[in-house]
C-alpha cells in the first residue's frame, strides 16, 4: 500500500512538472502582448512598450505562468518525497533541496508581483520612471530566482547522487547546471542564457518520475529486515537443555 501511494505520488510530480514548463509559456503571450522588455532598456523604450502593449493580453499571460509556479510547488513536493524516502532518516540535503525550491518560487512571484504592477496600470497613465523602476525590480527578482533554482538542482543532484533515487546522468547534469546557474546570476545576460537549460532538467526530471519504480524507504526496508529476523529466529529449533549437568545431579543425590 505504501508503495502504490508514493508511486502515485511520482506521477503527480511528473505531470506537474511537465505542466509547470508548459505554464512558462505566458511569458510568450507577454512578449506577444508588446509588454516584455530587455534588461536595462532605456526609458523611451519603456514609455513606448507601456503606451503600445496589450496589458490585459499580458495579464492573462502572467496568469498562466502563476499557474505554472503553483504547479511546480507540487512538482518540488514530490521530488523532494522521492529523495527523502531514498535518503537517511537525519539527512538533510534533500530538505534542504526543497527550501531552495520554495524560495526560488517566492523569488518568482516577487517577479510576477512587478509586472502586474506595470499590466494593471499600463492604461492608466503609468509613468516612464516608475515603469522603469518596476522592470528594474522583475529583472533583480529574475536574478534571484536563477541563483535559487541553480542552487535547487545543486542539492537536488547531490542526494541523488548519494541515494540513486535519480538515475546518475540526470544527477550529474543536475549539479552541472546548478553551478552555471549560481555563477550565471552575476550577470542578468548570462543567466537568461542558463535558465532553458534548468526547464531542460526539470522536463528531464519528471519524466524520470513518471517512469521510474519507486526507491525504497530506508525506514521501512530496515523494518522489513528487523521483522524478517524476528521471523527466522521464531523459526530455529531452541537449543537443547544440558542434561548431562541435570542427570549428575539426580544421580548424586540418589
Amino acid at each position: 500500500m505504501h508503495d502504490f501511494i508514493d508511486r502515485r505520488g511520482d506521477q503527480i510530480g511528473g505531470a506537474s512538472g511537465i505542466l509547470a514548463l508548459l505554464s512558462i509559456g505566458g511569458f510568450a503571450v507577454i512578449g506577444a502582448a508588446g509588454l516584455a522588455v530587455e534588461p536595462g532598456a532605456s526609458t523611451r523604450d519603456i514609455a513606448a512598450a507601456v503606451s503600445d502593449g496589450n496589458p490585459t493580453l499580458a495579464q492573462t499571460g502572467l496568469y498562466l505562468d502563476t499557474l505554472g509556479s503553483l504547479l511546480f510547488v507540487v512538482f518540488a513536493a514530490c521530488l523532494y518525497s522521492r529523495l527523502r524516502r531514498a535518503e537517511r532518516e537525519h539527512g538533510w540535503v534533500s530538505l534542504a533541496a526543497f527550501g531552495a525550491a520554495l524560495a526560488m518560487i517566492t523569488a518568482g512571484l516577487g517577479d510576477k508581483a512587478a509586472y502586474y504592477a506595470i499590466f494593471s496600470r499600463a492604461d492608466a497613465g503609468l509613468d516612464a520612471n516608475a515603469a522603469a523602476a518596476l522592470y528594474d525590480t522583475a529583472a533583480g527578482f529574475f536574478m534571484l530566482f536563477q541563483a535559487l533554482s541553480g542552487l535547487f538542482l545543486l542539492l537536488t543532484g547531490t542526494t541523488a547522487l548519494r541515494t540513486g533515487a535519480l538515475p546518475t546522468s540526470l544527477a550529474r547534469a543536475g549539479v552541472a547546471i546548478g553551478v552555471v546557474g549560481i555563477a550565471a546570476a552575476a550577470a542578468p545576460e548570462a543567466s537568461q542564457l542558463a535558465f532553458p537549460f534548468v526547464g531542460l532538467w526539470i522536463i528531464a526530471a519528471s519524466i524520470a518520475l513518471l517512469r521510474l519504480p519507486c526507491p525504497p524507504s530506508t525506514v521501512r526496508a530496515s523494518r522489513r529486515r528487523g521483522h524478517e529476523t524476528d521471523r527466522r529466529s521464531a523459526r530455529e529449533p531452541s537449543a537443547p537443555a544440558d542434561v548431562t549437568s541435570s542427570s549428575h545431579y539426580r544421580i548424586g543425590r540418589g
